[in-house]
Formats: C-alpha cells, structure tokens, sequence
C-alpha cells in the first residue's frame, strides 16, 4: 500500500487498519543497496509519525512505543468505521530473506566493507553467535 491508498480508504469510509512497523527508514530499499554492496543512499526517514499522517487525512491514527500501546491501538482500531493506521516504532535491524545465496553474502560483505572504511567510524557489530543464529 502506498500512502495515496489511505486516501481512497478515507474516501470510501473503508474500516481498514494498517499496521505500519517503523524504523524511521526505507527499509527494504536499504537492505536492498546493502545486499548489492553499496552504502544505503538516502533511505532515512527522520521523526515520521503516520499516525498523525492518518489523521490528517480525515482516517484514525495511532503511534506506539510499546506492547501496551499496541494492545491499546488495536482494540481501538477494531471498533472504528473509518480507515486506521497504527504506527508503530521499531529497532532498525535487516531484514532477512528466506534464503541467502552465496552472492548475496558476498555483496552484503562488500557493504559491510565500505560502511567501516569509507564512513571511517566505529562499528557496532553484533557477536558472531547472533550472526550465525540470523544465517541458519
């Protein structure tokens, strides 16, 4: 779905709820320079609350933080008649794909690569162990 969707939602009164996971990026779209070896390009999304975006588009939004919010959010967004987003804020971590080829590894190891020399800052990167329970 694309944001101009919720609008024909709003128009048609649709009693839809979108749950939009946030990290305040393209996610995808960053895996996806990462994955082919590149540094991501313009791929953050800073301080986006698509709830309010709902909102202001004449639906229902919520942002959420938490468990507690989302159980809130959701039995709100159960008994409304108009569209819903909830919006909720999550950990920026890759996602990953059913299967990884080994071309895959290899370009996402180049990324890797030009994040620590050409960005010439620390890394932050997590145990072996929590890698390898990610691969298999």
């Amino acid at each position: 779905m694309v944001m101009q969707d919720f609008l024909t939602a709003v128009k048609y009164q649709l009693p839809m709820t979108i749950i939009i996971l946030n990290n305040e990026k393209l996610g995808m779209i960053k895996y996806e320079q990462e994955l082919i070896g590149n540094i991501p390009y313009e791929t953050d999304l800073e301080n986006v609350n698509f709830g309010k975006f709902a909102i202001t588009c004449g639906g229902n939004g919520f942002h959420v933080n938490s468990v507690e919010e989302l159980e809130a959010a959701l039995k709100a967004a159960k008994n409304q008649q108009l569209p819903t987003i909830i919006d909720v804020e999550i950990e920026d971590r890759a996602p990953l794909p059913g299967k990884i080829e080994w071309d895959q590894a290899f370009s996402y190891s180049k990324h890797l690569w030009k994040k620590l020399v050409e960005n010439e800052r620390e890394w932050d990167m997590p145990p072996l162990k929590t890698i390898l329970k990610r691969l298999f």
